[in-house]
């Protein structure tokens, strides 16, 4: 796989930084925006952003955006100052060869758009263009769900057909020049070509290390920990034999039909139980002793409402749309309730994880016979494709099994392996991983584990391994091992989340602008170590769903001794909110971690204040400990 744009560059022997050669030499890949197409840098991108490169800086992340409505080409640069530390942000406009303010550029190129095309994404915009074009079905997204009612009275005037009426989205079929006219309808947020929200199936399923944190919760801890199985037709086999020690709690859902125990809907979601909690005469997995509830996705229903006032976890595993990502994102922020969200097993363009403070899960194709060597992943690929989202997202935080087995389906039965597979299950597998690191740290102190997201985050992606590590002391990245470092982190591993909780290498805190200013963090490393460094914040809520911009952009930056300098690794992305480094130590000394914020604005849900939620996670070991065949 190719890596994306704004990966970690590599970094030369004597500390200064330069731009990844097979980052800069990529073939351009075009990635579709609302209204702009984004592209990896060539040589000449490269090369036109010198003219803002100040002494001791050094370009780190580039990419090249076409803002379609207005015309034009910019340039994004993140810039690393070696002697402070600190980043910047730089756009770069090569036609008129200045440098320009981006926020007012996308601005300009925003209104262009909604003025030719109102609400219209450019998917819909190339259909309504093509020269068959046709009667067609599109989900029309309101800014509001009380929008809702209104925008479908003038969509039926129209003359658009309604076919079906979602959470977030009405699906309408409608000739073109309705679809243009739907388009323009007032509180129209977003008209996107439909695409029904796929269930997922399931297979073989891998222990993520997860032994050291099993005692404490088969003593009874986490055991009244309420986690709710988010889904559009949820329904569980309750009567199931794995759930015997589950807690169905009196708000859970018990009108299942006695016939919907047979369809793959119910399988479905039991088998998501059956990864989370369930209880076998061979073992156990997860939460077997915890307290699960389903939640059926549907408009404002009382049962998500139930969901979000009650649950600590939430396993959500289908495919979400803008308008429930920055929902996720608010309940996630004001709750502290920790979610998570499967990739999908799309192409990667059409792949979604919408909400930023959800912890996003691509799936791997687990090799049966392989699996159980410690840490190998020879066929670490993100499963079904699911490698990248749209609106720029950089893909998944982590990778889990998307194969399955022995676990719940919809009779007392087993799957076999091989049967289904899906992100699905990799969700639900990180779900009950992350409910076991909370059974087991909830009540910690100074800094406990409990409505922290942004540490849960953290501390999953830390302990991830992305590359099994050759002897000869290999710096990751390596862009020729061909393994793609941002998109596919790893799969999470429970003994170094363990260690990484017990042993307090993380940092949290309500991070200002000022406290940036200071090293977040350092610690002691020794020669020919692996070190994986992982930086996370939640974003605060409020922002254009539809636009979804970073309103506190963070990027990462993390120096170790080297013979007699140091070397600097760093990790600066344009779209997400999460950066990792992972690297071998070539001399023992002292790691210290920096934050640079080149966008940090107030957060209404902080006062008004410029805070952001941020947590630091890190991890260490000999890096022959872990090793190709």
């Amino acid at each position: 796989m190719r890596t994306t744009l704004a990966a970690v560059l590599l970094c030369s022997p004597l500390g200064a930084l330069t731009l990844g050669s097979d980052l800069a030499a990529a073939a351009p890949e075009e990635r579709p925006g609302r209204f702009r197409t984004v592209t990896l840098p060539d040589e000449s991108t490269a090369a036109s952003i010198r003219h803002e490169v100040r002494p001791n800086e050094t370009v780190i992340a580039l990419g090249q955006e076409r803002l379609e409505p207005l015309g034009r080409t910019v340039i994004r640069a993140k810039l690393l100052n070696e002697r402070t530390l600190r980043i910047r942000e730089v756009t770069w406009d090569p036609h008129f060869a200045i440098p320009v303010d981006y926020e007012e550029l996308h601005a300009e190129a925003r209104d262009a758009w909604h003025a030719t095309h109102g609400a219209a994404h450019p998917d819909v915009v190339a259909a309504l263009e093509g020269a068959e074009a046709a009667a067609m079905e599109v989900a029309v997204e309101p800014e509001t769900e009380d929008d809702r009612d209104a925008i479908a009275a003038e969509i039926g005037a129209l003359g658009g057909v309604i076919l079906e009426v979602q959470p977030s989205a009405i699906v309408v079929l409608a000739d073109p020049d309705v679809v243009r006219g739907i388009a323009r309808i007032p509180h129209v947020a977003n008209v996107l070509p439909y695409e029904a929200p796929e269930l997922l199936s399931l297979t073989i399923t891998k222990e993520l290390a997860e032994s050291s944190l099993t005692a404490t919760h088969a003593m009874g801890s986490g055991s009244t920990m309420p986690v709710a199985i988010w889904e559009p037709m949820a329904c569980v086999q309750h009567t199931h034999p794995d759930f015997v020690n589950v807690t169905w709690p009196p708000y859970a859902q018990t009108g299942c039909a006695p016939d919907a125990l047979v369809t793959p809907v119910i399988g479905h979601s039991t088998m998501i139980a059956g990864i989370i909690a369930a209880k076998r005469s061979t073992g156990t997995a997860g939460l077997f002793r915890g307290t699960l509830f389903e939640v059926p996705l549907s408009a404002g229903s009382p049962a998500e409402a139930t969901m979000w006032q009650q649950a600590k976890l939430v396993n959500a595993s289908f495919t979400i749309d803008a308008l429930s990502g920055a929902k996720i994102d608010e309940e996630v922020y004001k709750r502290g309730t920790f979610v998570f969200n499967g990739a999908g097993n799309d192409t990667p363009s059409q792949t979604r994880c919408y909400a930023y403070n959800a912890l996003c899960v691509g799936g791997y194709n687990g090799n049966y016979q392989d699996w159980k060597v410690f840490g190998y992943y020879p066929n670490d690929v993100p499963y079904g494709g699911s490698t990248t989202n749209r609106f720029n997202r950089e893909g998944p935080h982590v990778l889990g099994p998307a194969f399955i087995h022995k676990t719940a389906k919809y009779s007392s039965k087993y799957t076999a392996p091989g049967e289904a597979s899906g992100t699905s299950f990799a969700t639900a597998a990180i779900t009950r991983l992350a409910g076991l690191l909370l059974a087991n740290h909830e009540m910690d102190m100074p800094v406990t584990l409990a409505r922290r997201p942004a540490l849960m985050r953290a501390v999953l992606m830390a302990s991830a391994q992305a590359h099994p590590v050759r002897e000869n002391g290999l710096a990751i990245p390596y862009f020729k091992d061909g393994i793609d470092d941002r998109m596919g982190v790893g799969a999470p591993n429970g003994e170094r989340a363990q260690k990484i909780l017990a042993s307090s290498a993380f940092r949290y805190v309500k991070a200002s602008p000022s406290y940036l200013q200071m090293t977040q963090a350092s610690f002691a490393v020794g020669s020919g170590e692996r070190v994986r460094v992982v930086l996370a914040w939640d974003q605060c809520p409020g922002y254009e769903k539809f636009d979804p911009r970073l309103k506190v952009d963070l990027d990462l930056v993390v120096r170790t001794p080297y013979l007699s300098s140091t070397l600097t690794y760093t990790n600066a992305s344009l779209y997400d909110n999460w950066e990792v480094v992972e690297f071998v130590t070539t001399k023992s000394g002292t790691a210290t971690v920096n934050v640079s914020a080149p966008t940090f604005g107030t957060c209404t849900a902080e006062g008004g204040k410029q805070l952001v939620p941020m947590a630091i996670a890190w991890t260490k070991e000999p890096a022959y400990a872990v090793q190709l065949p």
